[in-house]
Order: C-alpha cells, then sequence, then structure tokens
C-alpha cells in the first residue's frame, strides 16, 4: 500500500461523537470507532442502523453535524479531494456508472483522479501497470473491453474491487462487497481482504455476514440503531447477548461444518 501515514500513528481512522442525521432523523448518534492500520475492521449490525452512512462520512460524501473524524491524525474536513483520494478508497454496495465506459475505462479512472489527470490525458506506465495489476488481482481482466453498464450485478461488484485495488490507499472501505459474489469469488476477495492487511493496509469491511467475520475480521463493531452497541475482538462483539438484543438470533447447537472452502489458488 502507498501513501503511508506521515504522523507517525498506527491508527489510521477515528471517530469521535460523531453524530449524523437526514433533515430531523437522526441515523448515527455519538458513534466513537477507531480502526488501526494493519488490520480487518468489520462493522456490522441490522439493516437501517448506519453502516453504510458511516461509509460516506469516511469517505466525505456525507458530513457529520457534530463530532470529528480524523485520517492519520488530520481532520477529514482539512483534507481535499486529490489528497482524500490518496489515503482513502471506497467500493460501495452499488457502483454507478454515467456514462457508457468500458471496464478499462471505467478502472483507469481510479489512477487518473487519484494522481491528478483528467480521462483524456495518458497515464504514466507505472500507473497503467497499476490498473492491470489489480484487474488481474480482481479477475475482471478478461472483462476489460466490455462496457460497465452490460455487466451484471455480480461482475460490477468485482470490478469496483479492481477500482479500490487500482487507487491502491492506506485504507480501503468496503460497503457489502459480497452480497452478489458467488462462493469462488467471495474467496477470492477475502484473499485480497487479507492481503491489503497484511501490506499494512486498514480495511473497513461492512457487511451481514457475521460467519465470515468471526474468520476473518480482527475487530468487529456493532452497529444498532445509529449507535455503537459492541466493538472489540469478533468472539467479544459478537457474544451472546449482543447477537439477541441487536440481531434477535441466538447461536445454534449444531456444531460448524468439519471442512473449510479455500480458493482453488490456496495452499
Amino acid at each position: 500500500m502507498s501513501d503511508k501515514s506521515q504522523s507517525g500513528t498506527d491508527m489510521a481512522v477515528t471517530l469521535t461523537d460523531v453524530t449524523f442525521a437526514y433533515d430531523r432523523t437522526p441515523v448515527v448518534h455519538r458513534v466513537n470507532l477507531a480502526f488501526s492500520s494493519g488490520s480487518i475492521n468489520a462493522i456490522v449490525g441490522p439493516n437501517g442502523s448506519g453502516k453504510s452512512t458511516i461509509a460516506g462520512l469516511l469517505t466525505g460524501m456525507l458530513e457529520p453535524r457534530s463530532g470529528d473524524i480524523k485520517i492519520f491524525g488530520r481532520p477529514l474536513s482539512t483534507i481535499g479531494n486529490r489528497d482524500r483520494s490518496r489515503f482513502l478508497s471506497l467500493a460501495p454496495q452499488k457502483l454507478a456508472c454515467p456514462f457508457d465506459y468500458s471496464v478499462n475505462e471505467f478502472v483507469r479512472m481510479a489512477r487518473y483522479h487519484r494522481v491528478g489527470q483528467t480521462h483524456s490525458c495518458r497515464l504514466p506506465a507505472s500507473d497503467a501497470d497499476a490498473v492491470q495489476e489489480a484487474m488481474q488481482l480482481a479477475g475482471v481482466e478478461y472483462l476489460s473491453g466490455r462496457a460497465f453498464n452490460e455487466l451484471s450485478v455480480g461482475e460490477q461488484q468485482r470490478v469496483a474491487i479492481a477500482r479500490v485495488l487500482a487507487q491502491d490507499t492506506p485504507i480501503v472501505a468496503l460497503d457489502e462487497p459480497t452480497s452478489a459474489l458467488d462462493i469462488e469469488h467471495q474467496l477470492s476477495l477475502l484473499t485480497l481482504i487479507h492481503r491489503i492487511k497484511v501490506q499494512g493496509g486498514c480495511v473497513i469491511w461492512i457487511t451481514h455476514d457475521l460467519h465470515t467475520v468471526f474468520r476473518s475480521a480482527d475487530r468487529v463493531m456493532v452497529l444498532s440503531e445509529g449507535s455503537v452497541a459492541a466493538a472489540g475482538p469478533p468472539e467479544s462483539a459478537l457474544r451472546d447477548e449482543v447477537l439477541e438484543s441487536v440481531f434477535h438470533v441466538r447461536r445454534g447447537t449444531q456444531p460448524q461444518p468439519a471442512f473449510e472452502l479455500q480458493p482453488r489458488s490456496a495452499n
């Protein structure tokens, strides 16, 4: 990962007493969260609990009514769009493309914005190579010449992952990245998430998949009605009383399957 913090802190993102409301409807209330470098951080919660709002706040698409958001110790409000694109990238639930761009063009946009160039400019060789590598890692290179808007939802989701990889930021936010993926590509994405972590990146992973969170996340933040109901390692944040009070479910009595699925390429 590039563009590491120059502040000397491993804390990539902090939210302090963050509150947000649409008009007069409160969505997020006095949220305190912290995400460190070299970690996978899952944000979970029922529908309408504020998960996607947190993603919007982190990227600056939404502005908190009160509280502070900091990126590597710097207030998010003081970081311009270009610098923000060097620090943080987002794969949203649904990626909109208003024009008839090819997959290659759409992924390349992540580098244009990052290096401060326009679509009409030719990317430097190193940036073009980064785009190709990102498409290979996301498994969408074979879609390069296809129109983005003609792809299936699952294929579009994989292109969104390729854009995040091409942007190459130390903080990566993923909003329900596996919702339309088949099992093969879900497992491949988990491999990529762990790769980002090992390279020192901070992954903020918004998901409903509690089973995978138990296996893969370092820390879990549970949102309930816009507030943090629990936070910590998976076994602590997703303890029985939290599952029952927030998700209205309980652990089953059946043992887990005795096998674990892995990508075919895994050793």
